[in-house]
């Protein structure tokens, strides 16, 4: 060993890893003395060695101040050797975690001081190498907390620093699957699945939008309460770990609370609707969901109002109606408010009332909907009576003669409750005296309603609310009625106020509100508002655009209306501090009104009417401007409406309507009319004729313009109800442009009307055609004066129809109409058809008729004998006229009236004598006369008697059982006798008999027959009788005999009997004796009588009836049977008797004579009988268990028995043996026994279980031993029963015996309360717990049953809780308890717990700036794990967790610094916890580094940092060279200060217990002035030169700036000018100058900008577009911004130029003349408006293009084509000309000064295209290619070649010269409806016609375009008409009748060819218009062939119809 002397002379000066060869390397064991820190080596075994590192040299053993981490070679100069030695690295700075995941965490570093290769990272299950500062750990457990250490590695890879560590969770996962469970009004359930991975607890957070709340929770699952109702809550679930505060990410879910139910609605209701006015729930609610029905479907309405009307409802009719709260996701809803509400009935329909003195008698009509009843009330001033009543009528009685009674007739709706509006009348019954003038009439009317006041409105972009105050009166609702131009909405509410939504924004709209009566009819006058709703913002509004002195801004349209906006802009310049604003300047511009919707246009003689729909948006008013080619007037209006007034009739107006904006100057676009006023009515329009088919009219010129005046004519017939009218048939024509003048109706018949008109002197007519239904279509030609029609006539006017006429001018453009002249005239009624005489007597005569063809309303019917005349009118068809004179002949008319009752048709009559007087003897002369009405021949004289009148009063005086007596009266007129008949009724032998008396005695008759008898008067010869009068009557009937019984029973007997002599028509019988009497009526001779009483004799009688007379019988009597005794009872029963007894027999209580039969056996045993007088006996010495059958008959009087009654019975048997029973289960009970004595095979047991009150709770019957008692209560007691059972009701006596159920065991157990040494059980009662029972609780620990302190070895307790004491902390206990009833224990009932574990003690917490490091004593007692959380304001801020039960410390690092921290260790067994707290604090950080807010000349403004730590744990103290300051903010303002000079200021935080940290100091200087005067002096394209002026000059630097967004440029000079070069033309610079000190420390700069100029365009190029426009493009110019601008400067050669401005490298010129030569010059603009040189161009525009127009004008060879000279310029017009249908092509070039071409010699029917080219310059314009055709040639002529009854068939030459084009045939066949057809044939057949009718047939060639031909007609072709039907011959000797039925389809114009010949060739033939005809002189006997064959008119033949007859044979003369 070296000495310390020695050591001085080895010493070396070496550096680091410097080596030298003097010394040898150290052995390896010197290492074991060498010791390193992070600086320091030291040698531990030989301090006197000198040791050096360089220049470092100890002598001490210790060298110091190293690098931490290098490697040092190390020099013993002891030794005389050198070793390698690294200090350890330092630890590494502000490790942190930087980036979490559920998997991963990221933490980085800084490097440690020295040195250090690489760092070492551990953390559980991870340990890695890095040689970066940072590293991302992968692969991790969500929400575990990892412990990372990171520890720095020394240069030589291996030497470790000390670790620091840093402690972080994982972020848990998401939590899964989250979901709502439940909503109510208050609350939300939500649930979830627990991550994946660990997590701590959950935070949940929710918030309606605006109040977040959060909670924390353990569970999935939370109840959120507290909640708004309808409110949508946004809830988020988020998994925390094990430290409180890393998250995961957090999952959500949206939910509304479900809404509240509205307030008890107000409820108002009428007839058809039900009005409801609900206050909100509480909470919030999108919409209310209103559902109603009556029954049937639901009708749902959602509504965002809190009111609702119900409309289109039923009267009467009860409706259930739901409102539910909807929320704002529109599904989520609350509870329905429900309500059943009725509406009002209706009002009854008007009555029919009758009255008369003591009654009234209403009858109504039902009014619709439903009605349960209807109400009547009534009075007369006092106590009004009601009476409700089902029916549609009622009778009020009782009433008081001639007085007023007021009457009210409710309908009442089926809940008997909402009742109707009362129809109300005043009645008068009739006064006593006649005086009652007649029946009162009421009418009830309701007054109208006034008008509401001024409302209060209020309106939003969607809604307008309106609120008004109610008008005098009363008012039953309100009507709100709104538009803005088109369809009108409605809306009754019984409110006043109403809130119109769903509006359009920016919109008027014209509201309505009206009071409406109580009648909801009856309305007051609206009180009208026009209302804007307000406009929507805009949309997207923003700057485009800024400069010095402007901004461009733009935007969208706001949603709504807008096309009239005005717009207001605001512009407010701010200052530089953000906040402080000039004024603001406005500037308002409208935009243009958008265009009226199409206008609503009506039109008289003198004005026209306009209304219109307001355009979108906003309008001041509206300009109308009008002319008719002449002067212009224009009006303003505000309305939506005009009228243009004074003008002239039928003329054509020009209409402008123009919307105009709010300024009065904006205009919209205006909408264009052309309108023409209707032309002035004709005037002295009159009737001139009127026929029974026909109505002639005639009228004057209209006043105005008509020179093209077309007139239409209507005529629509009236049905006889004056309203019912038939289809109009109008016909329209214009004359050619002449006034016609004295138009008039000259002549009407039932199918036409006659019109004539005048034009100057000459006249023209027309015959029109009218009728309900339509003429056919006319055909019409016109001159300048006529118009001729030729139409097919419809069918005649209707006769006695009423038929309005309308005459109406038209304008020539063919819609504008005049006013109507209107008449109403009636065709006269055709006479009535039929007219008979139906009743003739000798002073009346009645007569009845058909109704005429056509309409008729009454019948005008007069009557004449030649001298009087009389007459009446009828309705109906017949009449019976009175108070004639006899025998005389009258004269009867009738005439049909028309509906207006003075139009008559011609009268039909009848002439009839009157009758003669009966009985009478009349002379009568008939007498010849000659042909001069004078010379008569001898009369043939005859002498008649009238017939005489019936006879009167005939009746009956007396009757027996064979005679009649009869007498009456004599009647008017003359009688010589009587005839009597009489016969019986249903017999035919009659006997007569005659008398001059007035009385008859009849005898000789049969009893009780019925006889009719005939009597009448005789006059002159016994044949003359009058009308006999019939009587009739019945003789008395015999008495019956022989009574006797046929059948009888217990409670009827039948008897029959005879009747000797004669019938009767029914009999009656009597029977009855002491206590009964009945009879009864037969037709038959048997009666039965039942419903007697058994066992009694009874009386009987019978009576025999005819007609009113009657005769009874001798008396009989008869017996009933007696009913069988009651059920036989068994009373009594042992083992050997049986006691019976039974009820007496019904009916038969005191019957006399009265005994029983008993009889009784055991099976197959013999019979044994008892008799008794008794209803009781006893049976004995019978066998025990077996079974009798017995029977009891009742004996009655006479000895008749009753039937048996009968019953079975046994014996009892005998009880079971040593019955048991013991408990089962809580509900059953197991019963057992032996069988009793002498068992039988068919013995079973009863078992019966009895509670303890005796009720019966189990019956069961058996056929075992043994059963299970089950369905009992738990823990009862229940006696048991067994009875012996030999069949039902034959029972043993009872054994009995009892026993428990287990009871029930308890439920509900838990630990009620814990401590470190006990624990305290509670459970719950029983549902049937019982004070008998107790319970058994027991203690176990691992199986070991524990014993309880001072407590039994069982311990029992009556109560439901137990504590267990003495207890070991933290242990797990298992706990059973038994329920127990007398010893009987329920099943177990476990639950097991732990005891809380004790806490720690000693409890130390120490804190650096990051770490806390707490310690503790261990607690006593079971532990099994440790917590430890860090706590930060009561928050939980980290936490280490599972600890094991031996750790007695822990470290926090990363803490912040300077706050205060409180740890919490808590000592965790099972799931209790138990903690110890104590708190101390971090360290506060230093201030950030110190920086310069702001620099003055003589003040600078410093700032700093904050630390990382809480704002309010910490403050600042700041020293400078003068004083110290403490602070709470980071900034400190030095000022005073002198320019340019350094300052400094140094600062430390002072945190909690005023901890301080490390200080942080800074020097800094003042700020210089800034440049002045900055300015350019010249500037280039590509340069500017600037210079300056500085207020001080303290040798600065200055610093100069360029930039242009993209350039920029800096320099530095120390002159006060500078020249910057290198720039881009056109461009925009800015330069700054800023003002430097020595430090750099900058003065505020100084700052301009400058333009260069920019290069000229190249490449222009003009490209014409058309005929106005120009296209120019050019290519950019170098250097190209794209802030240029273009001005193109443009003009025709020789004229002003124009200019344009453009922003792109083209534009259009626009506004050119066609055709025309323009010369253009671009130039460049830079953004500041410096322009380059200009590039010029020239170029022609296009010229236009005509539009042609082709016309063949209907030639068929040639085609005109013409146009019109276009706008601008044309050099030349090139036309092109071609066939379609071939390849020929004409071309024409024209000069500009044609305007058409002719091509001719065309072929017919062919397709023609042309085109007009014109050309200017290098350009030409083609229009169009415009097609017509040449006309179609004619067909050739018509030919018919076939006709038939239905058909005709035609052929045609086919039209020549038409090889080439298409075409076909058009043919018409008229009348046939005018049916067209079209063929390509040349032949058709017409079928479906009319047999027997001419038609017109035309045909013409159509072509293409449809071009039609000249027709070639065939006219009056006539089909044939049908043959005759039925053809006869009636022959006679020398003569044949020949008759047939008319033809189908027959026609008055029809006649027959008749022709008759025969073999030898005679032949007769004739024509005929009847259907029969004769031929004379034949030869008798011989055949002859007779034909009838139909002909037309002009002579078409149908088929002949043959038929053959021969004459009659002559007779053989002798």
């Amino acid at each position: 060993m070296l000495t310390s002397a020695g050591a001085r002379y080895f010493t070396l000066l070496l550096s680091p890893q410097v080596s030298t060869e003097e010394y040898r390397t150290c052995d390896s064991n010197i290492t074991e003395y060498l010791t390193t820190t992070t600086t320091t080596v030291r040698i531990g075994s030989n301090s006197s060695c000198t040791i050096s590192i360089g220049q470092n040299i100890s002598e001490n053993g210790l060298i110091t101040g190293l690098i931490p981490g290098a490697i040092y070679q190390i020099f013993f100069d002891c030794l005389n050797c050198s070793k390698e030695a690294t200090t350890k690295p330092e630890v590494v700075r502000n490790l942190s975690v930087t980036e979490i995941t559920t998997s991963s965490i990221s933490v980085m570093w800084n490097k440690p001081e020295g040195n250090s290769s690489s760092y070492r990272v551990q953390w559980i299950d991870g340990d890695e190498k890095v040689n970066q500062t940072q590293i991302n750990i992968t692969d991790l457990t969500a929400g575990v907390q990892y412990d990372i250490n990171v520890t720095a590695v020394a240069d030589d890879g291996s030497t470790e620093g000390q670790s620091t560590p840093v402690s972080q969770y994982t972020k848990p996962e998401v939590v899964r699957n989250l979901s709502v469970t439940e909503i109510t009004t208050s609350s939300i359930s939500v649930m979830w699945n627990k991550p994946e991975g660990n997590s701590s607890f959950y935070r949940l957070q929710w918030s309606d939008g605006n109040v977040p709340q959060s909670d924390k929770v353990t569970e999935t699952n939370i109840t959120i309460s507290n909640l708004t109702a309808g409110v949508q809550y946004d809830i988020n679930v988020t998994a925390v770990a094990g430290d409180g505060s890393t998250e995961g990410q957090s999952t959500t879910v949206s939910q509304y609370t479900k809404p509240d139910t509205i307030g008890v609605p107000i409820v108002s209701t009428n007839t058809s609707s039900i009005s409801l006015n609900w206050t909100p729930p509480p909470g919030e609610v999108l919409l209310y969901r209103v559902e109603w029905d009556h029954g049937g479907v639901k009708t749902i309405r959602d509504t965002n109002n809190l009111f609702a009307v119900l409309s289109d409802l039923i009267p009467g009719t009860s409706y259930n109606i739901l409102i539910v709260a909807v929320a704002g996701d529109n599904q989520t809803t609350g509870d329905p408010y429900e309500l059943t509400i009725v509406t009002k009935p209706d009002t009854i329909g008007v009555p029919i009332v009758s009255a008369n003195t003591s009654s009234i008698s209403l009858i109504w009509t039902p009014p619709p909907g439903e009605v349960l009843l209807y109400r009547v009330e009534w009075d007369h001033g006092g106590t009004k009576t009601i009476r409700d009543t089902n029916n549609i009528f009622a009778m009020l009685s009782d009433l008081i003669p001639g007085t007023s009674y007021n009457i009210l007739i409710i309908a009442v709706a089926g809940d008997n409750q909402t009742t109707g509006d009362p129809y109300q009348l005043n009645i008068f019954t009739m006064a006593d005296d006649g005086s009652t003038e007649g029946q009162s009439t009421t009418i009830s009317q309701y007054t109208k309603p006034d008008t509401i006041g001024v409302p209060i409105v209020s309106a939003n972009t969607s809604s307008i609310s309106l609120i008004w105050t109610p008008p005098p009166g009363e008012v039953l609702l309100y009507r709100v009625e709104w538009d803005h131009g088109g369809a009108k909405t409605i809306r009754d509410t019984n409110n006043i106020f109403a809130v119109l939504s769903d509006l359009i924004p920016g919109t008027s709209y014209n509201i309505l509100i009206i009071a409406v009566a109580g009648d909801n009819q009856t309305t007051g006058d609206p009180y009208e508002l026009n209302i804007f709703t307000k406009p929507e913002v805009v949309r997207n509004l923003s700057v485009t655009e800024i400069t010095t002195s402007s901004i461009s801004v733009m935007w969208n349209k706001p949603e709504g209306n807008s096309s009239s906006y005005r717009y207001d802009i605001n512009v407010t310049a701010v200052a530089d501090d953000g906040s402080t604003e000039g004024q603001s300047t406005t500037v308002s511009q409208y935009t243009k009104p958008d265009t009226i919707g199409v206008p609503f246009v009506s039109t008289n003689t003198s004005s026209i009417s306009l209304n219109w729909t307001p355009p979108p948006g906003e309008v001041l008013l509206y300009r109308v401007e009008w002319d008719h080619g002449g002067a212009k007037t224009i009006r303003d209006t505000n309305n939506i409406f005009a009228v243009l007034s004074d003008l002239i009739p039928g003329t054509s107006y020009n209409i402008l309507i123009i919307a105009v904006a709010g300024d009065n100057q904006t205009t919209g676009d205006p909408y264009q009319l052309n309108i023409f006023t209707k032309p002035e009515v004709v005037r002295n329009l009159s009737v001139t004729e009127i026929t029974t088919s026909s109505i002639s009219v005639m009228w004057n010129k209209p006043e105005g313009n008509s020179s093209s005046y077309r007139y239409d004519i209507n005529v629509t017939a009236v049905a006889d109800d004056g309203s019912t009218e038939g289809q109009s048939t109008t016909v329209s024509q214009y004359t050619k442009p002449e006034v016609v003048r004295n138009l008039s109706v000259t002549e009407i018949t039932t199918s036409s009307i006659f019109k004539c008109f005048t034009r100057r002197v000459l006249t023209s007519s027309l015959l029109l055609t009218q009728e309900p239904d339509t003429i056919g279509v006319p055909f019409v030609s016109t001159n300048t004066s006529s118009i001729s029609l030729n139409w097919t006539p419809p069918p005649d006017l209707i006769p006695g129809t009423s038929y309005n006429i309308l005459i109406i001018a038209v304008a020539g453009d063919n819609q504008t109409t005049g006013d109507p002249y209107q008449l109403n005239i009636f065709t006269k009624p055709e006479v009535v058809r039929n007219l008979s005489v139906t009743e003739i007597t000798t002073s009346s005569i009645s007569v009845m008729w058909n109704k005429p063809e056509g309409n008729s309303s009454s019948y005008r019917v007069q009557w004449s004998d030649g001298n009087v005349t009389k007459s009446d009118k009828v309705n109906q068809t017949q009449i019976n006229i009175t108070d004639l004179t006899a025998g005389v002949q009258y004269d009867i008319n009738v005439t049909a009236v028309a509906d207006d009752g003075s139009t008559e048709g011609q009268s039909t009559t009848v002439s009839q004598y009157t009758n003669l007087i009966p009985g009478t003897s009349y002379n009568i002369l008939i007498i010849a006369v000659a042909g001069d009405n004078q010379t008569t021949g001898d009369p043939y004289q005859l002498n008649i008697f009238t017939k005489p009148a019936g006879v009167e009063n005939l009746s009956i005086i007396a009757v027996t059982n064979s005679s009649v007596s009869l007498t009456w009266k004599q009647p008017k007129g003359n009688v010589s006798s009587y005839s009597v008949q009489w016969n019986a009724i249903r017999e035919t032998l009659t006997i007569n008999n005659t008398t001059i008396e007035t009385n008859f005695h009849i005898n000789n008759l049969m009893p009780g027959v019925e006889y009719n008898i005939l009597v009448a008067a005789v006059a002159g010869n016994s044949s003359n009788k009058g009308a006999g009068t019939l009587i009739s009557t019945f003789t008395r009937p015999e008495k019956p005999e022989n009574i006797k019984i046929t059948a009888r029973g217990t409670s009827y007997l039948t008897i029959e009997w005879a009747l000797l002599l004669g019938r009767a028509d029914h009999y009656v019988v009597n029977i009855s004796n002491e206590i009964y009497s009945n009879s009864t009526t037969t037709a038959g001779m048997v009666a039965d009588f039942t419903d007697l009483f058994p066992g009694r004799l009874y009386d009987i009688t019978v009576t025999a009836v005819a007609g009113n007379f009657s005769e009874t019988s001798e008396q009989s009597s008869f017996a009933t049977e007696p009913t069988p005794p009651g059920s036989i009872i068994i009373s009594q029963r042992t083992n050997s008797a049986l006691f019976l007894r039974w009820d007496t027999p019904v009916l038969m209580d005191g019957a006399p004579n009265i005994s029983y039969i008993i009889s009784y056996q055991r099976d197959g045993e013999e019979a044994l009988n008892k008799i008794s007088l008794d209803n009781h006996t006893e049976l004995t010495s019978l066998l025990s268990g077996k079974s009798y059958n017995i029977t009891v008959q009742t004996v009655g009087p006479q000895s008749l028995k009753s039937t048996a009654v009968q019953n079975t019975s046994l014996t009892l048997p005998n009880p079971v043996l040593n019955l048991e029973a013991s408990p089962k289960s809580t509900t059953s009970v197991k019963v057992s026994w032996s069988q009793p004595q002498e068992t039988w095979s068919y013995y079973e047991y009863l078992v019966q279980a009895y509670n303890t009150t005796g009720e019966l709770v189990f019956n069961i019957t058996v056929s075992n031993n043994s059963t299970d008692v089950t369905s009992l209560e738990p823990g009862n007691r229940y006696n048991i029963n067994v009875t012996t059972i030999a069949a039902a009701g034959s029972e043993s006596t009872v054994e009995q015996t009892f026993s428990y159920t287990m009871p029930k065991a308890v439920s509900h157990l838990i630990v009620e309360y814990v401590n470190t040494t006990a624990i305290r059980l509670t459970w719950l009662r029983q549902s049937d717990h019982k004070p008998s029972y107790s319970y058994l609780v027991i203690a176990l620990q691992n199986t070991r049953m524990v014993q309880n302190t001072g407590m039994a070895q069982n311990p029992s307790t009556n109560n439901e809780s137990f504590t267990f004491y003495n207890l070991n902390p933290g242990e797990l206990y298992t706990f059973d308890v038994f329920t127990v009833v007398e010893g009987v224990k329920s099943t177990v009932e476990s639950i097991s717990n732990y005891t809380r574990p004790e806490t720690v003690s000693g409890i130390i917490a120490l804190g650096s700036t990051t770490t806390m490091s707490v310690s503790w004593t261990l607690a006593v007692g079971q532990v099994d794990s440790y917590t430890v959380l860090l706590q930060k304001d009561g928050e939980l801020e980290r936490n280490k967790t599972d600890l094991s039960n031996a750790t007695v410390d822990v470290v926090f690092q990363g803490l912040t610094p300077g706050v205060r921290y409180c740890v919490i260790v808590v000592t965790i067994s099972g799931p209790f916890q138990s903690n110890l707290s104590d708190c101390n604090a971090t360290f506060p950080n230093p201030p950030g580094p110190i920086t310069v807010v702001s620099q003055t000349e003589t003040s600078i403004n410093f700032t700093w940092a904050f630390p990382n730590m809480d704002y309010n744990q910490f403050t600042f103290s700041v020293s400078n060279f003068s004083r110290s300051s403490l602070v709470t903010h980071n900034w400190f303002l030095l000022d005073k200060l002198q320019s340019g000079s350094p300052y400094s200021i140094t600062v430390v935080t002072v945190g909690v217990s005023n901890y301080t940290s490390t200080a942080v100091t800074t020097e800094n200087y003042t700020r210089p002035y800034s440049v002045t005067n900055l300015r350019e002096t010249e500037i280039t394209t590509d340069s500017v030169t600037l210079e300056w002026e500085q207020p001080e000059d303290k040798h600065f630097s200055y610093v100069v700036q360029t930039s242009n967004g993209s350039f920029h440029s800096s320099a530095v000079t120390h002159k006060q000018n500078i020249t910057i070069h290198g720039l881009l033309s056109g461009s925009n610079y800015s330069f700054t100058v800023i003002t430097h000190t020595a430090d750099g420390t900058e003065a505020a700069p100084m700052a301009l900008s400058y333009f260069t100029r920019p290069y000229r365009i190249e490449q222009l190029k003009a490209d014409t577009l058309n005929s106005t426009v120009v296209f120019l493009v050019w290519t950019k110019p170098p250097e190209y911004k794209s802030e240029y601008r273009y001005r193109v400067e443009y003009a025709e050669f020789d004229y002003e130029s124009k200019n344009k401005s453009s922003e792109q490298e083209d534009t259009e010129i626009s506004g050119l003349t066609a055709g025309t030569n323009y010369n253009f010059c671009v130039f460049v603009m830079a953004a500041n408006g410096i322009e380059g040189k200009a590039r010029c161009t020239s170029q022609y525009t296009k010229p236009e293009a005509v539009q042609p127009s082709i016309s063949s004008q209907e030639s068929n060879n040639s085609v005109l084509v013409s146009w019109t000279k276009p706008p601008g310029k044309v050099e030349n017009y090139t036309v092109f000309f071609k066939n379609i249908f071939t390849t020929e092509v004409t071309e024409e070039v024209l000069d500009n000064s044609s305007t058409s071409f002719l091509f001719d010699n065309l072929s017919a029917g062919m397709l023609y295209r042309a085109k007009v080219t014109t050309s200017c310059g290098p350009f030409n314009a083609s229009s169009g290619f415009v097609t017509n055709a040449t006309y179609p040639n004619p067909p050739g002529g018509i030919y018919l070649l076939d006709k038939n009854t239905s058909s005709i068939v035609i052929r045609w030459e086919e039209a020549p010269l038409m090889t080439n084009a298409s075409f076909q045939y058009k043919l018409i066949i008229v009348p046939h409806a005018r049916e067209i057809y079209n063929t390509s044939n040349i032949h058709h057949t017409f079928d479906s016609l009319l047999s027997g009718t001419s038609y017109n047939i035309s045909v013409a060639t159509v072509g293409v375009m449809d071009f039609e031909s000249a027709e070639v007609q065939l006219n009056m072709v006539t089909t044939r008409p049908f043959s005759v039907k039925s053809l006869k011959a009636n022959p006679e000797e020398e003569r044949i009748r020949v008759m047939w039925t008319v033809p189908d389809e027959d026609k008055t114009s029809y006649r027959y060819n008749v022709t008759l010949q025969s073999s030898d060739g005679f032949f007769n033939d004739t024509i005929v218009t009847k259907n029969e005809c004769y031929f004379d002189t034949l030869d008798p006997g011989k055949r002859y062939n007779i034909s009838v064959t139909t002909e037309t008119s002009d002579g078409t033949k149908g088929a002949p119809e043959w038929i053959s007859k021969c004459t009659n044979a002559s007779p053989v003369k002798i």
